[in-house]
């Protein structure tokens, strides 16, 4: 099968159109993946896309070595529930996460170490510079293909104070642990957020609906939601002031001050 799929790719098409390059490199490319040889995979980031790629390929290459490496704890989790955890109105976490380490070993055979950060690729020697954030322990790990799903990070603006400890941003699970704990123990009066798109609108809620009563939102320009149509933008704009949520805009946030009872203005 894999010879004659082989042998059918290089035999020219005897008439023109689009339809038969697509049919021609289609079997191509068949025929060339078929006859790779056993692969070594590592994934870099053990959520959506990271698990979604190495289950996407173990389903072509039952017979290959893959590997995830994730620096966090949780992996596979429902990150656009985070505001809703924070609201309470999901309380345990654990049922935020859509599989565990131990079901993606048992069903599609590929381990994942979660605690294991990817300080460093090299590319030349095809090796990744791992290390065991809990045991403190580096290693090098050799792989034929990479995918590197590390996902995005929160974009901080350059201003002094903005690594004060009751500064917070809205990435990954953990996060949103942090913060659900820091309002069950601190009770704060007050939540300022900088920013007015859709994922601070998601935390303005989640704030109120874990008890803040004071709660501001600071933006450079007057839209919230700038990327959505302007009718949209007015409409939220609306129900924010409906529920007494003001919105400062037109100046940028210029710098963070501590207060001596452990807040920031």
């Amino acid at each position: 099968m894999v010879e004659a799929a082989t042998h059918f790719s290089t035999i020219k098409p005897t008439r023109q159109g689009k339809q038969y390059e697509f049919l021609f490199k289609t079997v191509h490319s068949l025929g060339m993946m078929m006859q790779m040889k056993k692969k070594r995979v590592i994934i870099i980031g053990g959520d959506a896309a990271g698990l979604s790629a190495a289950s996407s390929i173990r389903r072509s290459h039952e017979d290959w070595d893959i590997v995830v490496y994730e620096k966090g704890k949780y992996i596979s989790y429902a990150a656009c529930g985070i505001p809703y955890y924070v609201a309470d109105l999901v309380q345990d976490e654990n049922t935020m996460i859509t599989i565990t380490r131990e079901t993606f070993l048992r069903k599609r055979n590929i381990p994942v170490k979660i605690f294991h950060e990817v300080l460093a690729v090299d590319t030349a020697a095809k090796e990744v510079h791992v290390e065991n954030v809990k045991a403190r322990e580096e290693f090098k790990d050799t792989y034929d293909i990479l995918v590197i799903a590390t996902g995005a990070t929160p974009k901080l603006p350059s201003i002094p104070g903005i690594m004060h400890p009751r500064v917070f941003t809205v990435h990954g699970l953990d996060s949103g642990i942090t913060i659900k704990q820091f309002i069950a123990r601190n009770k704060p009066e007050s939540v300022v957020l900088i920013g007015a798109g859709y994922i601070n609108l998601e935390m303005v809620e989640a704030c109120h609906a874990a008890g803040i009563p004071n709660i501001t939102m600071i933006k450079r320009s007057s839209r919230v939601l700038p990327s959505f149509a302007e009718k949209i933008s007015s409409l939220v704009k609306q129900e924010l002031e409906k529920h007494g949520i003001p919105l400062i805009h037109g100046n940028p946030v210029t710098r963070l001050d501590s207060r001596d009872d452990g807040g920031v203005d």
